[in-house]
């Protein structure tokens, strides 16, 4: 995921912002997500000002889908202050002061949530060896070999050249004993050790459901509030208070479902060893 960021000061005596959106133009194709947010010192609720046509203008031929957001039903003389997103749908919230934050100025406050491509999924395949004996795989390496290099009319021994007439090993035959030896190695390790998919382990608990996941997001953004603004911290405290119980109590159940669920004793300890319940001993 590429953000690209931009933050923006135009004078009130400096003229139009042409060199920005042109390096705008060039550079927000390679990211996956724009923002650009300042003051741009352009009265944007003022039809008359004689930056604003130039402004939309430029934005909607820059990138079509850009949305300048400046305004959410209060009445302000001013809006210079401006955020620039290419999707308003990631905007999850957005708050401007009810009056001007400074001189002319509004403070605005908004939550963004990242999108970004999801890549496909990779299967791994791997081999494992950890309970394979030397004495079980030895006698299928050689019998493979046997088999590859009888096929291939190769030997395994090094023969003196004037015993084959002076004739010497190419290249070519080389390449074919190599190739003869890796088959059968792998031919073997098919038998003892056969590829498997790994499944990467989900980062995710399945006891969390989309209600806590939402509720988590909630006591969230109640803590930044609090830490932005210096609001009370008794709402991000009750909705902490909430998400910590509800977790417990959700991984709790789901423990007892699996556990109960178990058809026998060893089953049930198994159970508990994958959800990494037990303790391992030394």
């Amino acid at each position: 995921m590429k953000l690209l960021f931009a933050t923006v000061y135009r004078s009130p005596e400096a003229g139009y912002l042409k060199e920005f959106f042109e390096v705008l133009y060039r550079f927000q194709p390679l990211y996956d997500n724009v923002i650009v947010t300042g003051d741009f010192n352009i009265h944007v609720n003022r039809p008359s000002d004689q930056h604003v046509g130039r402004l939309i203008k430029q934005l909607v031929s820059t990138v079509p889908t850009h949305h300048v957001i400046y305004h959410d039903g209060s009445i302000h003389e001013n809006c210079l202050d401006l955020v620039i997103v290419r999707d308003t749908s990631l905007i999850e919230s957005l708050s401007r002061s009810s009056s001007p934050f400074a001189a002319a100025h509004d403070f605005i406050d908004f939550e963004y949530k990242l999108s970004h491509k999801i890549a496909p999924a990779v299967t791994k395949f791997t081999r494992d060896f950890r309970r394979v004996r030397t004495e079980t795989i030895a006698p299928l390496v050689e019998r493979e070999i046997s088999i590859g290099f009888s096929r291939d009319g190769l030997s395994l021994f090094v023969v003196d050249e004037a015993a084959v007439g002076g004739s010497v090993v190419t290249r070519a035959l080389l390449d074919l004993a190599v190739a003869t030896l890796s088959s059968a190695l792998l031919a073997a390790a098919d038998l003892v050790a056969p590829l498997s998919a790994s499944q990467p382990a989900s980062r995710r608990k399945p006891w969390v459901t989309s209600q806590i996941r939402s509720l988590i997001r909630e006591r969230d953004r109640a803590y930044r509030l609090f830490r932005r603004r210096g609001s009370s911290a008794d709402a991000y405290k009750e909705l902490r208070s909430r998400v910590r119980n509800l977790l417990d109590t959700a991984k709790n159940q789901h423990l007892a479902s699996h556990v109960a669920g178990a058809a026998d004793v060893q089953s049930r300890w198994h159970e508990l060893s994958s959800m990494g319940v037990l303790v391992q001993s030394n």
